[in-house]
């Protein structure tokens, strides 16, 4: 036995009936058997209920084997884009070299376009949804024309033709065999010649710009730091389709890029052509001039101020020189001074002329202004090239725009401002220069300055021209050789093993749910269940220590169960033993909560080990009213106990022995309608004191305690109950309920026996080793052998 600490016995407060001892002398009850652990009641209750756990569990995995059947895994194609960074420095390009047609962060925006998307979505036909997939390779020849009408439709094949149907069953076209179906709808399906009459092939379209609209949002993509490579990424079920659409996409990216950098070259070419073809009627203007001039004044003398060859300047006076030079410098500013104010007073009405002010000399000295203006031309360009894809609410165009605004409304009209200004200063203190010099030199002819001013005219002009036609020579050849900014580097494969499957998953949760569905029954079934299966029920929950624990049915003489149910009613005997002192008789009643627990045949095989000790034992049947101890002995019931209690016989005439004389039996006697009045006179106390004295164990069998009053009566005749609980027989809360009656009565509850216990781990405690049955030796085994 285990040496836990012992539960305190339900000892009533009453005194017991003489001569029992009193309870203040009574020694310890024996040490108790631990309780079972929460671990092992769950483990109990599933055993129990194994196969609705199983059952549930099974369901749980058939349920999910066929809801995976309708999940499909989850497959992702990679590719790479290689993106050529421009090189900001036109200087450094050459001459068939373009810039960076977009930035970094327009090539993603450029991507998810529809200009890139709608076609690919045509193209691959992924607004078409066939019913079955096996019918895929029925739609190698479906196309759209224009937007295809969304819905569910039908195709029923006939000898004569092939009908076309909406979801609901209206008609909507009839075809000829061969003949093409759905120009109402907005494609054009030729039905594969193969269809056999009477099959019927069943699919769905959705709206492109939708079904591109999601493709942009599966999409997945990511530039590289250096803005070189576009990774781009692709999930869905079909890894085939996955891949084309993926291949698709980057071939259709290439070639819009392509398209948009032509573009663009061209509208830069046409910008430069403009600007070239205004300086040259500028040249043309000043030569003109100059050569008028020049034929107005051939008749004049010739002055010493006109410009003399290059060989002979050196030998002008200084003075001269220097002042007809600040005179020529100050008509220049003066002119340059006027030209600009016309451009701002042009750009305060609305009429804004940027390619004459390109052209203008103080504007070419100016490298922040004329950074501005090729600014400008270069955005107004890539604007022009966008907006013949794009409508103004592209991400692009917006930004093109709003740039082109802030140059044109602020940046270029500050900077022509500032310019305006500088040169008014500039003419100012050339004004101031030229009136502190001699009056001499004032008196040089009008004629020379005019002539050199018309010749640095032509001269600029000359340069400007030259400058502008190389630059239209170099945009037209870049526009005609130009390459793509963009190629495909790694092109999507198809995947064989998908990225994600949720499949197992699936399974694995409806396989789970069914097991947690039937732990959740079995608790409820569990808490529901007020029926005693575990030790601590009876320890912790009835205050009953268990003074023994009898395992199920026996399997025959001789047996793992016979040894275990003779050494079971052993350690009965001992504890029994232990609530009496040496030499007192041993007294004690037993009974049951309800009827079917085993009670009688636990006072029979208890009274055997008593006798079997060499106790003098007496066996009494108590129940008079179904009382079968008579035919388990194969003894008469009356008369016996009724019959002695009502005088009719005496004790030494109803006393019988049993089980081959090794105790003695009292039978229940004649049924009497007064019986249980009998049970509680003085005539039962006098019986017990008699049988008391005649025997060293007095064993009452009595009725169960719901049976009425007859097992109470019993009890305080004894003063001792010993309480027979059946293992997932017995009703826990009828036996509380008795046992709170018995609290109130002078009965010492000595404790519980659990009967029909089954071998498993919970009543381990209460089991015994196998190979240590007593079993008799022969003469020859009992030799010991040296």
């Amino acid at each position: 036995m285990s040496s836990q600490a012992p539960i305190v016995s339900r000892i009533s407060p009453l005194p017991q009936p003489a001569p029992v001892q009193p309870a203040a002398d009574w020694p310890s009850p024996p040490p108790q058997a631990p309780g079972s652990g929460g671990a092992l009641r769950v483990l109990g209750a599933l055993m129990r209920r194994k196969w609705l756990v199983l059952g549930l569990t099974a369901a749980g995995i058939g349920a999910g084997v066929g809801a995976a059947g309708f999940v499909k895994p989850e497959y992702q194609v990679q590719g790479t884009v290689w993106i050529e960074g421009g090189d900001r420095d036109a200087a450094n390009r050459g001459p068939i070299r373009g810039g960076e047609l977009l930035q970094s962060f327009a090539w993603v925006e450029l991507l998810k376009s529809y200009a890139i998307l709608d076609p690919v979505v045509l193209d691959q036909r992924l607004y078409l949804d066939p019913a079955l997939p096996g019918d895929a390779a029925l739609f190698a020849g479906f196309r759209a024309e224009g937007t295809p009408v969304p819905g569910s439709y039908r195709l029923d094949v006939a000898r004569a033709g092939a009908v076309l149907s909406a979801a609901d069953g209206a008609v909507l076209e009839r075809a000829a065999p061969g003949a093409p179906v759905g120009h109402t709808r907005g494609f054009r399906w030729v039905p594969p010649a193969g269809l056999k009459p009477g099959r019927t092939v069943a699919f769905s379209l959705a709206n492109p710009r939708d079904v591109a609209m999601r493709l942009g949002d599966q999409l997945e993509t990511r530039m590289a730091e250096d803005g070189h490579f576009l990774r781009l990424s692709l999930s869905g079920t079909d890894p085939s389709r996955i891949a084309r659409t993926l291949n698709g996409l980057m071939v259709r990216y290439v070639e819009v890029a392509a398209q948009l950098k032509r573009a663009k070259l061209d509208q830069l070419t046409a910008i430069l052509d403009e600007q070239r073809s205004y300086a040259e009627a500028n040249l043309r203007d000043s030569e003109t001039a100059l050569e008028s001039f020049r034929v107005r004044t051939v008749t004049l003398p010739s002055e010493r101020a006109a410009p003399v060859a290059s060989g002979l300047a050196i030998t002008r006076d200084p003075v001269f020189n220097s002042y007809f030079e600040m005179k020529v410098s100050r008509e220049d500013l003066a002119h340059d001074r006027e030209a600009v104010q016309r451009v701002l007073g042009d750009a305060a009405q609305g009429r804004v002329g940027y390619d004459a002010l390109a052209v203008n000399p103080a504007v070419q000295r100016s490298p922040e202004l004329m950074q501005l203006l090729k600014d400008r031309n270069d955005k107004a360009a890539e604007l022009r090239a966008l907006r013949q894809r794009y409508t103004d609410d592209h991400p692009g165009v917006k930004r093109l725009t709003a740039d082109l605004a802030t140059l044109e409304g602020s940046a270029i009209p500050t900077a022509v401002r500032q310019l305006a200004a500088s040169l008014e200063a500039s003419q100012a203190d050339v004004d101031s220069r030229i009136a502190s010099a001699s009056g001499e030199l004032r008196q040089i002819p009008a004629r020379a300055i005019e002539e050199a001013r018309l010749q640095r005219r032509v001269e600029i002009a000359n340069n400007l021209y030259g400058t502008l036609r190389q630059r239209y020579e170099e945009a037209r050849l870049e526009a005609v050789s130009t390459l793509p900014d963009v190629k495909v580097l790694d092109p999507a494969a198809v995947p064989s093993v998908p990225v994600k499957d949720r499949r197992p998953l699936v399974m694995g949760g409806f396989a789970g749910g069914g097991l947690v569905m039937a732990l959740l029954l079995v608790a409820l079934l569990e808490r529901a269940d007020r029926r005693v299966r575990f030790p601590d029920q009876i320890t912790g929950g009835m205050g009953l220590q268990v003074l023994g624990a009898v395992p199920y049915a026996p399997l025959g003489p001789g047996g793992r169960s016979s040894v275990q149910l003779a050494e079971a009613f052993r350690e009965l005997r001992l504890s029994v033993l232990s609530f009496y002192p040496a030499g007192q008789p041993v007294q004690l009643t037993i009974s049951s909560p309800d009827s079917g627990e085993g009670k009688t045949t636990m006072a029979l095989n208890l009274a055997r080990a008593f006798a079997t000790q060499g106790h003098r034992t007496v066996l009494v049947d108590g129940d008079i009213r179904r009382g079968t101890l008579h035919r388990l002995l194969n003894v008469p019931r009356a008369p016996g106990l009724t019959d002695v209690l009502a005088g009719r016989m005496a004790l030494a005439d109803v006393l019988q022995p049993a089980d081959g004389g090794r105790f003695t039996v009292l039978g229940s006697g004649t049924r009497m309608q007064n019986g249980p009045e009998l049970l509680g006179s003085g005539a039962m106390t006098h019986l017990i004191a008699e049988l008391r004295q005649r025997f060293s164990v007095v064993i009452v069998d009595s009725p169960p305690l719901s049976a009425g009053v007859d097992a109470y009566v019993l009890g305080t005749m004894t003063g001792n109950l010993l309480m027979i609980l059946r293992t997932g027989t017995t009703d826990g809360d009828l036996a509380a309920a008795k046992l709170d009656l018995l609290d109130r009565l002078p009965v010492r509850v000595l404790g519980a026996v659990l009967n029909a216990v089954p071998p498993t781990r919970l009543y381990r405690y209460y089991s015994y080793l196998p190979g240590y049955g007593v079993e008799p030796e022969s003469a020859v085994t009992a030799v010991v052998k040296v």
